[in-house]
C-alpha cells in the first residue's frame, strides 16, 4: 500500500525549478543538547552533518518543517550552509514557532528537515511561498520539537512523546513493517544528520510518518 504523503507535495512545488541540473540494535539517548558548532550565530542552536550524493560544492542549507497535522502547509525555520561533504544548520534558539508545529489536542510537534538549495537562495523564515530549486534534503533523519501535553495513548503519533519537551532534538526514521502503517521517529544522537544530496530530488525517499 502506497502511504499517502501530502507533505511532499512541498517539496515537488520547490523542485518545480529543479530542471535537469546535474536486526535493530536499541536506540542512543538523545543528546542533553544538540551538537553546537563552534561559530554558531548569537541566539542560534547549531547542527552538523554528513552530505552524500552529488552536491555542489558550495551550497545554502534551510530548515524546512512540514506541518500535516492541522492545515497542510511548510514553514521555513534556520539557515546553514554546505560543502559537497558536509553542511551546518542554525535553529533559533527558544521556542519553535507555532506556524511550523502539527497539532492534535494539546499536543504540539514540529518535523525539521534541512533541505539543500543554490547558494544563492534567501529564503525568509516563515511559511513557504515561493518555488525555489531544492538539492537534497535529510530523508532519514529530522530535527524535532515538541511542546504542549504528550500525544494521546490511542494516537498513530505516539513516537513523539519519545522526545524531550521544549528542546530541539534528533530523530532517526523507523521503517514500517506492517502494511498500512506509516514510519516514525526515533531519538538519535545530532552527530548522526545525513543529508541526501540528488540529480532529481523527487527521486528520494523520505521518512514516511504522515
Amino acid at each position: 500500500m502506497k502511504m499517502h504523503r501530502p507533505w511532499l507535495v512541498w517539496i515537488g512545488f520547490a523542485c518545480a525549478a529543479c530542471g535537469d541540473s546535474s536486526s535493530e540494535q536499541p536506540p542512543p539517548p538523545p543528546d542533553s543538547a544538540p551538537d553546537a558548532t563552534p561559530d554558531a550565530p548569537p541566539n542560534t542552536v547549531g547542527f552538523m552533518g554528513t552530505v552524500i550524493g552529488p552536491a555542489p560544492a558550495q551550497a545554502h542549507v534551510i530548515g524546512f518543517w512540514s506541518v500535516e497535522v492541522g492545515p497542510d502547509h511548510a514553514f521555513k525555520l534556520g539557515d546553514g550552509s554546505a560543502t559537497a561533504t558536509t553542511f551546518e544548520l542554525f535553529i533559533p534558539k527558544g521556542p519553535v514557532p507555532d506556524g511550523a508545529l502539527n497539532t492534535e489536542g494539546a499536543a504540539k510537534w514540529g518535523v525539521g528537515l534541512p533541505v539543500l538549495v543554490d547558494a544563492s537562495e534567501q529564503i525568509p523564515d516563515g511559511p513557504v511561498v515561493k518555488e525555489f530549486p531544492v538539492r537534497g534534503l535529510s530523508t532519514q533523519y529530522a530535527i524535532i520539537f515538541r511542546t504542549g501535553a504528550d500525544v494521546a495513548a490511542d494516537s498513530i503519533f505516539t513516537w513523539v512523546n519519545g522526545f524531550a519537551l521544549d528542546q530541539l532534538s534528533c530523530g532517526k526514521c523507523v521503517k514500517s513493517t506492517a502494511a498500512g502503517t506509516f514510519d516514525t521517529y526515533t531519538p538519535v544522537q545530532c552527530s548522526e544528520l545525513v543529508l541526501e544530496a540528488a540529480t532529481d530530488p523527487t527521486t528520494l525517499d523520505p521518512c514516511d510518518w504522515i
